[in-house]
């Protein structure tokens, strides 16, 4: 008997949790490798407030060609009142995909079921990489109500599903991706993670973290002035500035935001193609450019340690972590100032007499420019 009554009450539990509530909308963040998927839910009530041409026809009933018209000014809305911040950086929601409709043959929804069946809209962003942190800003509150909320769920990979509900009081959301990648291991202590997996995951995101516009315009601007033999110079003197800052900052702790490190990237970008623009004396400018690299290896460590620190969980040690990375990092560096320097090679930039030098510079330092406005913005 005792069991029975558990089993009612559990079935009355899922019934309600699982029914539309009132002055109520959804959202739901998909987390892919190459693409962000967003999908806000609403019923025909709460659509109405943001469409009143919703029932165009005024008959009581939503057909889906009334839905697939009323698409562009709920789509404008959203665009404007949802935000989705990748990185620290706004990214919108990408590109519109089609109407879902709640009803399996497409008939209209009858008046009756206005407060219930959900509409949902949904839309995909492509990304390069799949990102560390995903941030979401609702600001729907003034036309839907200051008691409306929005029930939102991140989901990652088929791995995560991460709830949160956005309300007046708290209308945004920051999501860290990695960690939550990482509490999976250690929510799971009876299904042990494979440390060679991990590792290869580490790997891989130190070359993404030399593969970045920044990183590789620096690289552009640092070895289109310089000889193959000190080329090789500069690449070894950024590597060691990068373990000079990573190693301390894996120990202990990072003092720098992503966003600052890429502010920082695009200024090295901006002086390192100046320098090539510099009418200085040779040797003076060698040096320079030698202790610019240095810097801006440095600068590049202190991402590494802050990577390190949030993707290096158990079981593996934060040393280890660091040498999985750095691996990585160097590979990326190494093929990009290959592939740079067979490219210059092939078309005679290190020629005494080139014009393309400094052709190649004053392009990159327009390029570092815009970075830095991009990230201004």
């Amino acid at each position: 008997m005792n069991r029975l009554l558990c089993l009612v009450l559990a079935g009355i539990c899922i019934s309600s949790a699982q029914a539309h509530q009132p002055d109520t909308g959804y959202l739901t963040i998909r987390i892919g490798q190459t693409e962000i998927g967003t999908e806000y839910s609403a019923d025909v009530l709460t659509l109405l407030r943001l469409c009143p041409s919703l029932d165009a026809n005024n008959d009581g009933a939503i057909s889906r060609d009334e839905g697939e018209s009323s698409r562009p000014i709920i789509h404008s809305y959203l665009r404007q009142h949802l935000f989705v911040d990748l990185e620290g950086r706004e990214a919108g929601l990408g590109d519109p995909q089609p109407l879902r409709w709640p009803i399996a043959d497409l008939s209209p929804i009858p008046r009756a079921d206005w407060h219930q069946l959900l509409l949902s809209f949904p839309f995909r962003l492509t990304a390069n990489t799949s990102p560390s942190e995903v941030q979401v800003t609702c600001d729907v509150f003034i036309e839907l109500g200051l008691t409306h909320k929005i029930i939102g769920e991140f989901q990652v990979q088929d791995q995560v599903r991460h709830p949160v509900v956005f309300t007046l009081e708290e209308p945004d959301y920051r999501f860290n991706v990695t960690h939550a990648l990482a509490r999976i291991v250690t929510d799971r202590p009876s299904v042990p993670p494979n440390p060679h997996q991990l590792q290869i995951q580490v790997v891989r995101q130190g070359i993404i973290s030399c593969s970045r516009p920044g990183a590789l315009l620096l690289l552009l601007a640092l070895l289109v002035a310089a000889p193959p033999r000190r080329a090789a110079m500069l690449v070894a003197m950024f590597a060691l500035g990068q373990l000079g800052t990573a190693i301390p900052v894996t120990l202990s702790g990072s003092p720098l935001a992503p966003r600052w490190l890429h502010f920082g990237q695009s200024l090295a970008v901006i002086s390192a193609a100046s320098l090539n623009l510099w009418p200085g004396h040779r040797t003076d400018r060698r040096s320079v450019q030698l202790a610019l690299s240095f810097g801006c290896g440095l600068l590049q460590g202190l991402a590494s340690g802050a990577i390190t620190r949030e993707t290096c969980l158990h079981p593996l040690n934060s040393l280890t972590c660091l040498g999985s990375f750095q691996s990585g990092a160097n590979l990326a560096l190494i093929c990009a100032a290959s592939a740079l320097a067979a490219i210059f090679a092939a078309l005679g930039v290190w020629r005494p007499g080139s014009l393309l030098p400094r052709t190649i510079s004053a392009a990159t330092l327009i390029a570092g420019i815009a970075l830095l406005l991009g990230l201004l913005q």
